[in-house]
This record gives C-alpha cells, sequence and structure tokens, in this order.
C-alpha cells in the first residue's frame, strides 16, 4: 500500500527508511495510503460481514479509516452492535474518540428498543451526562429518546451551570475555611484598618471568606489567584459612602507600595486616581502596623 518516489539527482543505494509512515502522515519519500484510497470494488471476508459490514460505511471515508472501521467491528462487541441497529453516528464517535468503552450502554439499548436514532452522537451524549448530572432517569425514554435533541440538550445546560456553580462556590467555602488560621495569623496585625473621606472608604479585608466574595463580586482573580496565601501582600476593598465595592487594592508589605488596583473585570474605575491618593497618604498606617507587630 505505499509508492514510492525517487531523486533522481542523487546516487542511487539501499538503505533502512529512518521513520514509520503510519496513516495520513507523509514523509518526502514515503506515504502510507491505507485506509485513504479505496478502490471502488469492495470485497471484504464473510467474517467481517457477520460482524455488521455494510457497504453504508462506505460513505463516512472521509471521516474514518475503513481500516480502523473493519478492525472496531471484528474486535469491539459495542461497534459490532451499533452497525447493526443502524447508530452509525455512535460508531463514528467512538472510533473518533478512540474510546472502545461506550458511554451510557444501557441508554443505546433502550434508544434502540424505541427506534431512536442518534443523529448527533457527542450532543445525545453530553445531554445524558446532564441529565445524570441532575440526578435524572438516563433509563427513562423519554429522557434518552427526546423528539428534538438540541432543544433537550439546551434545556440541561442552565441547570447543570447553576448546579456546578453552586458546587464551586461550595468548594470556594471550603478551600477558604482551610486558610483562615494562617490568614488571620498572617494578617491580624492589619485587620481593623480603616481610612477615607466622604467619597471613599478602604478597609483591609479581614477573612479569606471575604476575599472569595470580593472576586466573585467584582468579577477578577483576587481569591483564584491565592492572593490570601501570599505573605508579602495586603488585600484592601475600596467601597463609596453607601458600601458599594469600588476597586479591590494589592498592596506589598515589602515595599508599601500600591501593586495594583482593579475595579469589576480588572477595569479602572473613576475614582481609581482618588483610591490611589487616599491610600498613599494613609500608607503610614499599614506601615505602623507591619513595625509594631516585628
Amino acid at each position: 500500500a505505499y509508492y514510492l518516489s525517487w531523486d533522481t539527482e542523487k546516487p542511487f543505494d539501499i538503505r533502512q527508511h529512518n521513520a514509520s509512515a503510519t496513516g495520513y502522515y507523509q514523509m518526502e519519500d514515503l506515504h502510507d495510503i491505507c485506509g485513504n484510497e479505496l478502490y471502488p470494488d469492495i470485497r471484504v471476508t464473510p467474517l467481517v460481514k457477520r460482524n455488521g459490514w455494510t457497504r453504508r460505511l462506505l460513505m463516512y471515508r472521509n471521516f474514518i479509516s475503513m481500516t480502523d472501521a473493519i478492525r472496531w467491528l471484528l474486535t469491539v462487541p459495542e461497534a459490532e452492535m451499533l452497525v447493526k441497529t443502524g447508530q452509525f453516528d455512535l460508531f463514528l464517535n467512538m472510533i473518533r474518540r478512540r474510546d472502545r468503552t461506550l458511554p451510557f450502554f444501557h441508554a443505546v439499548r433502550i434508544a434502540n428498543r424505541n427506534g431512536y436514532i442518534v443523529e448527533d452522537a457527542q450532543m445525545w451524549l453530553d445531554m445524558l451526562s446532564m441529565a445524570g448530572e441532575l440526578g435524572k432517569d438516563t433509563h427513562n425514554p423519554k429522557v434518552v429518546c427526546p423528539e428534538d435533541l438540541k432543544a433537550a440538550h439546551d434545556a440541561l445546560l442552565a441547570p447543570v451551570k447553576r448546579r456546578r456553580e453552586k458546587l464551586r462556590r461550595q468548594k470556594d467555602i471550603e478551600e477558604a475555611a482551610k486558610w483562615e488560621k494562617d490568614y488571620r495569623a498572617a494578617k491580624a496585625k492589619y485587620f481593623g484598618i480603616c481610612f477615607g473621606d466622604e467619597n471613599i472608604i478602604i478597609t483591609v479585608i479581614q477573612s479569606v471568606q471575604d476575599i472569595a466574595e470580593e472576586g466573585k463580586a467584582m468579577h477578577h482573580c483576587v481569591y483564584s489567584a491565592g492572593y490570601y496565601k501570599r505573605d508579602d501582600c495586603l488585600i484592601l476593598s475600596a467601597r463609596d459612602s453607601e458600601g458599594n465595592r469600588l476597586e479591590t487594592i494589592e498592596v506589598s508589605l515589602k515595599t508599601f507600595q500600591v501593586v495594583q488596583s482593579r475595579g469589576k473585570c480588572n477595569q479602572m474605575t473613576p475614582q481609581h486616581n482618588e483610591i490611589l491618593a487616599l491610600l498613599n497618604r494613609n500608607m503610614d498606617m499599614i506601615r505602623k502596623a507591619a513595625v509594631e507587630a516585628a
């Protein structure tokens, strides 16, 4: 199944080819055409026919190798079942994923019993995965065989996102609780520092949980990036006179300078310069707390 080209400008000699040539990879002098080029008159052995071979598979030769299709029919019972029951997209998906296990095998049997053909395997599998995550019965034909697959898939997206967000928040709370003691031991000397004017109030954030809430409300990475774990930084929150968050501030405990001050989605607010000026005027409060603790 190979063809060779010759470089007539160089001397001819016989040597071992110094690389492998398998499936779809073309080297300078050797190319494997197995599975790519097919003679239109196809014949297979009785064993391959017995295991499900059908000429319909030739329709998919641009998506999968026919060599792979035959190999899987001969070695993977689930693949044989898919072809024999007309679940061709699931068969293609299995080969493309290179996974010899079939997710939701029980659901495939239910689909077959109900005459339901899966037209979009990956969307169907994603739908079943989300349904299972939400505690829905994936043995129920109403779940397994939706009339409108896309609508059923999309209907599960919002509750799955809400559930995952809830789990993420719970994980954040648990993670925060693990670090509270260390955070308090490292930063307690700065707790209570608060200063401001008639428009802006700046305070030191006093717990890891509050840092998590700050990051969530401001849509930035002050919590997810683990600033509460860093010994050399202090996190403060700037708010307006009504208590609305304006910017989150990082101060270096080495240089006692503002490293960054960011509003929602890491944007600067109209009060940015005023916040920096206010903080710099009161930086001695932070420096004094550090010295006294030392």
